[in-house]
């Protein structure tokens, strides 16, 4: 059977350990444990549902997926903290409090989703071949982003230090980006787009659907009662996902909501309240 392959067995049979040793040295909660561990399952029965062609249980599957991805992110038991990369009173004068934590369960939920879906969407020819160019695309978005947030949400630029710019750009780099954009583009917006391959005969349709859905999708994640913060969010999430409709490339992604995260964070206000 294939969804009890060796090749599935080898990498879910280490998860578990890796899993079960985060938990003895509380590094992580058990449930997250468990919402981890049941995520990485559902995910392999939804690739097995949709290599063998059974529809029902795939959906189900992927959309049992969204549900415990969602739960692994924002998840997190009351008394209990992960890792504390650092903390202070303000980053800025006149700054709120900041803390930063490296979330594990986030983290591993990322990787995961990368290993098994990073090559597992719509097989589509980009728009923007060259990954110079994809990257490129990527940057020159994110900069206008954060333009638009500077002039819309009247922030103050206040840089600074190199030593909470370099901590939080590794964290951020190698943990938030990385699994949020695994969520939203590997198991949302690239699935999407599949489902949808063959039901529209305009290509415009095609990536325009799973982009406002994915886009809706974030801007809920990230709500807020401002108005204008949310439609911060709102131009950020589609940003994110319009570099993945033109270029296919996950990493071009994170590059997108890097850019965005890090310059906001070394040169602006943060956090924002």
């Amino acid at each position: 059977m294939m969804l009890l392959s060796k090749s599935n067995l080898y990498f879910f049979a280490p998860v578990l350990a890796l899993l079960a040793i985060l938990t003895a040295t509380h590094f992580l909660p058990l449930i997250c444990a468990f919402l981890v561990a049941a995520f990485t399952l559902v995910l392999f029965v939804y690739r097995y549902c949709s290599r063998t062609h059974k529809p029902l249980v795939m959906y189900l599957s992927w959309l049992l997926a969204i549900a415990l991805g969602i739960g692994v992110g924002l998840y997190r038991p009351a008394g209990f903290n992960y890792p504390l990369v650092f903390s202070v009173n303000q980053l800025h004068e006149g700054g709120s409090p900041f803390s930063l934590y490296i979330n594990i369960a986030k983290l591993l939920a990322g990787y995961i989703t990368v290993y098994l879906l990073i090559s597992y969407g719509a097989q589509v020819k980009p728009y923007i071949q060259s990954h110079a160019q994809q990257f490129a695309l990527a940057v020159g978005l994110g900069l206008f982003v954060v333009l638009i947030a500077y002039f819309a949400l009247g922030l103050g630029v206040y840089l600074k230090s190199l030593a909470y710019i370099t901590l939080f750009a590794l964290v951020n780099l190698l943990v938030t980006c990385v699994a949020e954009e695994a969520f939203m583009r590997l198991l949302l917006q690239a699935q999407l787009h599949k489902f949808l391959s063959g039901k529209f005969a305009s290509t415009f349709q095609l990536e325009a659907i799973p982009l406002l859905i994915t886009t809706g999708i974030f801007v809920l994640m990230h709500f807020s009662a401002n108005l204008t913060v949310l439609g911060v969010f709102a131009l950020a999430g589609f940003c994110y996902g319009l570099v993945y409709s033109l270029t296919k490339n996950f990493w071009a992604c994170v590059a997108v909501h890097f850019t965005v995260n890090i310059v906001h964070f070394s040169l602006l206000t943060y956090p924002l309240a």
